[in-house]
């Protein structure tokens, strides 16, 4: 497989980094798909694959988005995705599942009613 512009700079930028304080895990990746469920775009790293796919729940167009479970060169804050066909070295932002939580506590306290929210002490 020949390596296509934009996996050559992902290549570049990630030669450029240095590998100290980066690690290689499994991570769960969001990804967003096209209406043929091909991937198209990656939405987020994180380490839980639960919490990933309760933070799919709260995305809009949540229908085009999958979880699954990648290889990823990793300081912490910023992963390459190693072992997705067809979107090698992909760079991506890496969430902290305390950040994920709070989106999921947000989006999930937005669908109630304003009476449901004082009943449940949600005053916000």
């Amino acid at each position: 497989m020949v390596p296509q512009d934009k996996d050559k700079e992902s290549l570049t930028e990630l030669s450029a980094l240095g590998l100290s304080g980066y690690s290689v895990k499994t991570m769960a990746e969001v990804f967003k798909t096209n209406e043929d469920g091909f991937k198209t775009e990656t939405y987020a790293l994180l380490d839980s694959f639960e919490i990933a796919e309760a933070l799919i729940e709260t995305l809009p167009d949540h229908d085009y988005y999958r979880v699954q479970s990648v290889w990823v060169l990793t300081n912490g804050s910023q992963g390459f995705v190693l072992s997705t066909v067809g979107h090698p070295f992909e760079a991506s932002s890496v969430i902290k599942e305390h950040e994920a939580l709070a989106h999921i506590k947000d989006a999930a306290i937005a669908k109630l009613s304003p009476a449901t929210r004082k009943i449940l002490s949600f005053n916000l």
